[in-house]
This record gives structure tokens, C-alpha cells and sequence, in this order.
């Protein structure tokens, strides 16, 4: 069993500053709460739960039949609410844990902490289960079923455990902007806004495994702020809504919206292009390691093993292809959509990367795209060389490079808006729960 009530507190305690952390920048925007999806289309679940046949076994007992065991902690705690749940339980599906064969059947979990907020479930499965795969959901008090994505656990050689920060309720995030963000780098300030996912909103001993970098972030939220959306926003926050509820896309994943400023073509550039300048990407890269992640870290309730990513349109597309090639150890994937990779002479292709010659290779993935109509076809082909570069350099389409081509899509917010589920989706994908040790 995962012991946890060390750092709880501690845990606890960052999720709580959070909330008044938002509250006092501008607070948390008013909430829906969502009906759950329907459960997974192999169910036939019918109310009132009913139990399961034992097999999974309570914590502290073992069926003498078995000779492996899976344990499952759940750890939940509702935002604003001093009532523990009544009862949380698994409903599933796999061959190997006789009680999870069926979505109708409920294994329950035994609460150990004192104040309810931890949950476990022992299951047991014979050396043949080994590989299986184990597919499930949390079910809160008989009636809610946990939003998103079931989860996916391959069943190990070993005795094991596997942790679960459900949510229930919360249907959308909230964006909380902040204001006056200073760059001592670049001598300038501006705003930068916090997409707050649902899961972190409502269970408040939730981690946030993953960040994302997000530039032109003005453009990126429906907000009103005087340079927001000149052209159209991205919407992106419904679209995030929507990826997470429907199990597309991780739901730790807090994307950080960094304004443009007047500067924005000097500090989006990497080189100087003879024609128009440039070249303070380095000072604003910088200022983002120094200054924004740190707040971010000192804010929110990040695991210790998260990650950073990036992604960009037009200059903001080259700007997160440059920081992914070039800065792998704080960024380990880039998305660069519609991507200015004319600049300077296509110096990001031939200087960055030499047509796929360069020796020292960046760890990190990539989502390349474009459109295909406009002045220049929205760099398409530029594209397409870049991303041959890149598999020449050894990333594998599917994997470590996704690319995209968008019939009919122009250089503008509304064609950016329109696929940027693609991004989410292919960098943040819900992943299987790989068990630990116990």
C-alpha cells in the first residue's frame, strides 16, 4: 500500500494556495458542473452499484489462490468540501481479476486515512494475468463516475501498486491571468495566464504532471484585455475542456499563456533576418526559465517528475521549434504550427538543424503543420523540409514527430484555433499507469 499521509499536508496545503493564490489574482471563474459522459460503451451499468464477488480482495486480506497482487490507491479530496466521501469503488474490465470482468461489478476500497481522503483496494491475479491488460474506473458513492479517460494498467510479473487522482464533477477549467509579469532580461513587462484543468480545480491532492508553454498567449483564451485577440481568438480553454472530458488528452496538463508585446517579432527570432531584423529569442527563452516556470512550480501542486513543452504559431512556431532543438533538458516536446521557417534565409532548417546533418540531436518530440493556402501556402513546403530533416535526424513519425497538413487552412487564428486539439492531443495522450514496486 502507497504511504502517503507524510506529504499529504504538504500536498494539501499547495493545493489550497492555489485556490487563494487564483482568488486574489482575479479568482477562479464560476464553474459548470458537467454530467459524466456515459460509461464506457461496454457497460451496461445499472443502478444501484452492485458488489463484486470478493476477489478483489479488501487491504489486509489475500486470497490463497493468488500469487500476485495489484494495489490501486485512490487519493480525492473535494475542493471546498469538509465531508469525506461514503464509499469509492472500481468498476472495470479484465480477463485476469475475476472481480472486474464486468462494468456492472463494483470492487470497494477501504478508506485508511483518518480523514478520508485515501482509499485502496488490493487485486489479485494468478502468474497467467501477467501482461493482461486492466482497464477501469473510479465510481464516488455509487453514482459518479470519474471524468475522462478509463485507466489503463498492463498487469506486472510482480506484486505492485498503482496511485489514481480522479475527479467527478468539474466540467470546465478556469484561465486566471496575472498581470505585469517582469523580464529583467529584456527590460519589458506583460501578462501571462493559467489555464487551471479541471482535475486540479476540484480534487485538491491532484499533481500537475505536465506544463505547457503557450506564446502569443493573448491570442490563446477568450479573455478581454486590450491586446487580446486582435484577430480572433484560439478559444483554447474549451477546447481543452473538451479533450479531457472525452479521455483525449492528460489531465494534469496546465498550459501557461505568455503575451506577445510590441517586441514580439525581436524576441520570437532567433537570428537577425537581413530584411527585418531580430534575434532576442535567447532573452526571452531565458526569461521564461527564469521567471515564468518558477512562478508556475512555486504556485501550483507540480509532481516532482513533470514536464515543460512548448508550442507557437507563425513566429511562435519557430520560436518552439528553436527551444525544443535547442533547450531538450527544460522542454521534451514542441508543437510549431504554421511555422516561419522562411525566416532568414530557412536558417532554422539549414543552420539549426543542417538539412539533417546535425550531430548533436535534441531529446525532445515534435508536431509540425501548416495550411496550404495564402501568401507562400503558409510555408508548406518549408515544412515538409523541416520535418524531413527531422527524420533523416531520427524522429519517427507516430512517436517522436507528428505532422499535419491542413487542406484549405490559411496563416491566421482561426485556422490555429481550429487544430490545435491536434497538438494536444498527439504531445499529451493519456497514458497507461506503468505500477511501481511494492
Amino acid at each position: 500500500v502507497t504511504t502517503v499521509a507524510s506529504g499529504m499536508a504538504s500536498r494539501t496545503d499547495l493545493a489550497t494556495a492555489l485556490l487563494v493564490w487564483a482568488a486574489a489574482v482575479g479568482g477562479i471563474g464560476s464553474t459548470t458542473v458537467s454530467t459524466h459522459p456515459e460509461p464506457p460503451s461496454n457497460s451496461s451499468l445499472t443502478p444501484p452499484p452492485t458488489l463484486g464477488d470478493g476477489v478483489g480482495t479488501q487491504v489486509g486480506a489475500r486470497a490463497a489462490t493468488a500469487t500476485l497482487t495489484l494495489c490501486v490507491t485512490v487519493i480525492y479530496h473535494k475542493a471546498g468540501s469538509a465531508t469525506p466521501p461514503t464509499s469509492i469503488e472500481l468498476r472495470g474490465d479484465s480477463a485476469a481479476i475475476p472481480g472486474l470482468k464486468s462494468w456492472n461489478a463494483a470492487l470497494p476500497l477501504t478508506p485508511i486515512s483518518s480523514n478520508g481522503t485515501v482509499w485502496t483496494v488490493n487485486l489479485t491475479y494468478t502468474a497467467t494475468g501477467q501482461g493482461a491488460p486492466l482497464l477501469f474506473k473510479v465510481l464516488l458513492g455509487g453514482t459518479a463516475w470519474q471524468i475522462g479517460a478509463n485507466v489503463e494498467v498492463t498487469l506486472p510479473q510482480d506484486d505492485s501498486e498503482v496511485t489514481v487522482y480522479p475527479y467527478f464533477f468539474e466540467g470546465k477549467g478556469s484561465v486566471v491571468p496575472i498581470s505585469g509579469v517582469v523580464s529583467k532580461e529584456l527590460g519589458n513587462t506583460r501578462d501571462v495566464a493559467f489555464y487551471l484543468p479541471p482535475l486540479i480545480l476540484e480534487n485538491t491532492l491532484a499533481l500537475v504532471n505536465n506544463l505547457l508553454v503557450m506564446h502569443d498567449g493573448n491570442n490563446v483564451f477568450d479573455l478581454s484585455c486590450a491586446s487580446c485577440c486582435p484577430n480572433g481568438c484560439w478559444n483554447a480553454q474549451a477546447t481543452l475542456d473538451d479533450l479531457i472530458a472525452e479521455g483525449s488528452m492528460d489531465p494534469s496538463v496546465v498550459v501557461i499563456g505568455v503575451y506577445n508585446t510590441v517586441d514580439r517579432l525581436e524576441e520570437y527570432t532567433y537570428s537577425k533576418d537581413p530584411s527585418y531584423g531580430g534575434g532576442k529569442a535567447d532573452l526571452y527563452l531565458d526569461f521564461i526559465q527564469s521567471t515564468v516556470l518558477p512562478l508556475a512550480v512555486s504556485k501550483l501542486p507540480m509532481a516532482p517528475l513533470h514536464t515543460t513543452g512548448t508550442l507557437g504559431s507563425s513566429l511562435g512556431g519557430l520560436l518552439s521549434c528553436y527551444a525544443g532543438w535547442t533547450r531538450p533538458d527544460t522542454y521534451d516536446r514542441a508543437a510549431c504550427m504554421s511555422s516561419s521557417f522562411w525566416w532568414n534565409s530557412e536558417d532554422f532548417n539549414g543552420n539549426i538543424l543542417r538539412n539533417g546533418t546535425v550531430q548533436n540531436v535534441s531529446a525532445a518530440s515534435f508536431y509540425l503543420d501548416s495550411g496550404d493556402t495564402g501568401p507562400g501556402h503558409d510555408d508548406e513546403s518549408e515544412t515538409i523540409r523541416v520535418r524531413g530533416s527531422l527524420e533523416v535526424l531520427g524522429k519517427q513519425i507516430g512517436s517522436s514527430l507528428f505532422y499535419y497538413l491542413d487542406e484549405g487552412g490559411s496563416h491566421n487564428e482561426r485556422s490555429w484555433g481550429a487544430r490545435v486539439w491536434r497538438p494536444f492531443a498527439a504531445l499529451y495522450p493519456v497514458l497507461p499507469i506503468i505500477p511501481t514496486a511494492q
